[in-house]
C-alpha cells in the first residue's frame, strides 16, 4: 500500500510540474529554454571531456563469428588417419567439432602425417615453396630460426600477451620461473619469441577413459578404486575373452603410472618420504604395484603383447573396439 501511494504520489508532483511549466508568460518561457539549453551544452561539453573512450579489451574466449578456417600440419597415429583422409570426415574428432563450435574456428590439415620427423619433413618442403600453413607446431629450433629469418612466420611477444587466457599465461609463466627466464629461448630470434616448446606434463594429466556402453552392459558404475577396477576387468574378461582390459604399450605412459600411483608409488621421480628426499621407483610401495600389474597380466587383464607395441599398435585396438580402458591424455579421446 505505502509503495503505491508513493508512486501515486511521485506521479501527481510530476503532473503538477508540467502544469506549472504551462502557466509561465512567453518571456518566462522563453528564458527557460535558452537557460536549459545552455545547460545542455554544458553538460555535453563536460560529457566529452570526462567520458574516456572505452578501452577496447581483447577477449581469449571469443567466439569468431562467423567462423574463420586456419590450417595447420596434423600428426595422428595409423589408426586415425582415415580421418583426415579426402574421403572421410576431415577432422571429424571431439576437439576439431569443440573448436569450431565454441570458439568459431575451423581446422584443415595442410598434410597428415603418422610420426614428427615426417611433419617436420613436410614444413621443410613448405618452408622451401613458401607456402606455410597458418599454424606450425613440432617444429625444431633451427627450423624456426629459418622461418623468421624469412619473413615466414610472426613474432609472438604481443599476441601471448593478449590474447593467451589466464590459465594459459599462468602455465607459461610457471616454466619461465622453472627454467630461470629460459623457457622460450630455443625460439627466439633477434630478442622476439616465434614458438614455445610444450610444456611436459603441465596441465594435462593422463584419464581413464572407459567403454561406458560396455560398463552398462556389465552392470558395472565407473570404477574409483583398484580393487573396484578389478572387479570390472574381471566381468569385462568374462564377457570379452579376447578383449583387453586396459590398453598399455611399450612406454608404460599408459596405465601403468594409474595403478603404481594408487598404490602411492611414483617411479622415475624424486619423492619426499619421512622427511628425506627418496628416489620413487625403488620404494617399497612399488613392488605393491608391480605384483598387481604382474597378477593382471597374468589373469588377461593386459595384452599380452604391450611390451612389444608402440602407441600407434595400441591405437588399433582402441579403434578396432577391442579395449575397454585407455588411460591417456584428453586430447586422446
Amino acid at each position: 500500500m505505502m509503495k503505491r501511494w508513493l508512486v501515486t504520489l511521485l506521479v501527481l508532483m510530476l503532473c503538477m510540474t508540467i502544469l506549472l511549466s504551462g502557466c509561465k508568460t512567453e518571456t518566462e518561457v522563453e528564458d527557460s529554454e535558452k537557460t536549459a539549453t545552455k545547460t545542455e551544452e554544458k553538460k555535453d561539453d563536460a560529457k566529452q571531456e570526462t567520458t574516456p573512450e572505452p578501452e577496447e579489451v581483447n577477449d581469449p574466449y571469443m567466439k569468431f563469428d562467423p567462423p574463420i578456417t586456419l590450417t595447420t600440419g596434423i600428426k595422428v597415429l595409423n589408426s586415425e588417419a582415415a580421418w583426415w583422409n579426402e574421403e572421410g570426415p576431415a577432422g571429424d574428432n571431439l576437439l576439431m567439432r569443440w573448436s569450431e563450435d565454441v570458439i568459431g574456428i575451423k581446422w584443415e590439415a595442410s598434410f597428415v602425417t603418422a610420426t614428427d620427423d615426417e611433419l617436420r619433413t613436410q614444413y621443410n618442403l613448405a618452408m622451401a615453396s613458401n607456402d606455410l600453413p597458418d599454424l606450425v607446431n613440432k617444429a625444431t629450433p633451427d627450423m624456426i630460426a629459418k622461418m623468421a629469418k624469412g619473413g615466414q612466420i610472426i613474432a609472438l611477444d604481443g599476441l601471448l600477451e593478449e590474447w593467451t587466457s589466464p590459465l594459459v599465461k599462468d602455465i607459461l609463466g610457471q616454466w619461465q620461473t622453472a627454467m630461470n627466464g629460459t623457457y622460450y629461448a630455443p625460439f627466439m630470434s633477434d630478442g622476439m619469441i616465434y614458438s614455445y616448446p610444450e610444456a611436459p606434463g603441465g596441465v594435462s594429466p593422463n584419464y581413464p577413459q572407459y567403454r561406458v556402453d560396455i560398463l552398462e552392459k556389465l552392470g558395472k558404475e565407473l570404477p574409483s578404486t583398484i580393487t573396484e577396477l578389478e572387479d570390472v576387468f574381471m566381468a569385462y574378461k568374462a564377457m570379452y575373452p579376447n578383449g583387453v582390459g586396459m590398453v598399455m604399450d611399450q612406454s608404460l605412459q599408459n596405465g601403468f603410472y594409474l595403478v603404481t600411483n594408487s598404490y602411492n608409488a611414483y617411479p622415475d621421480m624424486w619423492i619426499e618420504k619421512d622427511g628425506a628426499l627418496v628416489y620413487g621407483s625403488v620404494q617399497a610401495e612399488m613392488k605393491d604395484a608391480l605384483v598387481k600389474l604382474s597378477e593382471w597380466y597374468a589373469a588377461g587383464y593386459l595384452d599380452p603383447d604391450f611390451y612389444l607395441k608402440d602407441t600407434n599398435k595400441t591405437g588399433e585396438d582402441v579403434s578396432g573396439n577391442n579395449a575397454l580402458m585407455y588411460d591417456v591424455r584428453w586430447y586422446h579421446v
